[in-house]
This record gives C-alpha cells, sequence and structure tokens, in this order.
C-alpha cells in the first residue's frame, strides 16, 4: 500500500492582506507533489490560503482526507509562523499518531526517493 501524502497550503496572513484578490500555491509545493507523486506516492493538496479555510476547517479536512504524513508548507515564514504553530498543535491534539512535517519553503531540496512517514 502506497503512503498517502496531504500537503497544506496553509493561510498566509500577511500575503493575503497585501494581494487579496491573487492566491498561488506555491512553486515549490506543485514540485513536491509531482516528486512524491512520480516516486509512487498518493498525494491530495489542501489549498487553504485561497479556499480561505479556519484552522478548525483544516483540521476538519485532514480528518476527511485521512492521510498518512501531513506537509505543511509556506511562502511567507513571518507571517504563517503563528498559524503553522497553531495547526500543527491543533492537528496533533485531534490525531496525535498523525506525522506532521513543517516546512518554511525548502521543499525543492526535498529528496523524496526515500521519503516515508
Amino acid at each position: 500500500m502506497q503512503t498517502h501524502f496531504l500537503l497544506i497550503n496553509p493561510p498566509q496572513t500577511c500575503i493575503g492582506r497585501r494581494f487579496p484578490q491573487e492566491s498561488i500555491l506555491p512553486f515549490a509545493m506543485q514540485e513536491l507533489s509531482k516528486a512524491l507523486l512520480n516516486a509512487g506516492f498518493s498525494v491530495e493538496l489542501l489549498d487553504a490560503e485561497s479556499d480561505r479555510l479556519s484552522l478548525f476547517k483544516i483540521v476538519q479536512a485532514t480528518r476527511r482526507y485521512a492521510p498518512q504524513c501531513v506537509l505543511i508548507g509556506y511562502k511567507d515564514v513571518s507571517s504563517a509562523n503563528p498559524i503553522g504553530s497553531m495547526l500543527c498543535t491543533m492537528l496533533r491534539a485531534i490525531l496525535p499518531r498523525l506525522p506532521v512535517i513543517v516546512d518554511v519553503g525548502n521543499w525543492h531540496n526535498l529528496d523524496v526517493s526515500s521519503t516515508s512517514c
């Protein structure tokens, strides 16, 4: 059975204020998704930024997706840090055995050939 990943693009408070009409999935997240798929993993993306999901809605969606591993990435480290911390805390409270990986913009250097959760 292949590992099922959920990649989450959390709300970006600072970027959302600067560009209210524009939300672009980070290129690194797109590339990581492609690399994981090419390595044989199952991948789903949750773009909480463009869907304007609250942290509670993100946790609910994560439960529905039932991933084996969650990766949370940011395009704006300073504004997303408190959001990422709160989201991790909430995910760990509801799904304590779920591995959660938080990345702050360096996904392009991740070697997915040996990635497992």
